[in-house]
């Protein structure tokens, strides 16, 4: 292999550990506090476990959106899905079904 083979390799393996690096930061997001414990009202299936649930803003349609991201475990010994709907003081809503085991992020309308 010439040297300037073994440059053109390790240069093409830099930009691509660049072009991963930012890739990473442009998805990256910063969950906060939706809103304190005692505000936020749960009903949960006996079959269900609430493994996360966390809030944050992300780029949608143009316009930073506030996004959850909704974690479900199944903790019944039979496959379900469970519905998840998350309600807003200002008439906002967002839901779905969504098996257990599963993180899914959700908008609002």
């Amino acid at each position: 292999m010439t040297p300037k083979r073994l440059r053109s390799i390790w240069l093409a393996v830099g930009m691509a550990v660049i072009a991963f690096l930012a890739i990473g930061t442009a998805y990256a997001q910063d969950s906060f506090e939706c809103a304190p414990e005692a505000n936020i009202e749960k009903d949960i299936a006996p079959a269900a476990e609430l493994a996360e649930f966390s809030c944050f803003m992300k780029r949608w349609g143009g316009a930073d959106v506030l996004h959850f991201k909704v974690g479900v475990k199944n903790v019944s010994d039979t496959p379900k899905r469970f519905r998840v709907n998350i309600f807003l003081d200002n008439g906002k809503a967002v839901g779905g079904l969504i098996p257990g085991i599963v993180v899914y992020t959700f908008a609002p309308e």
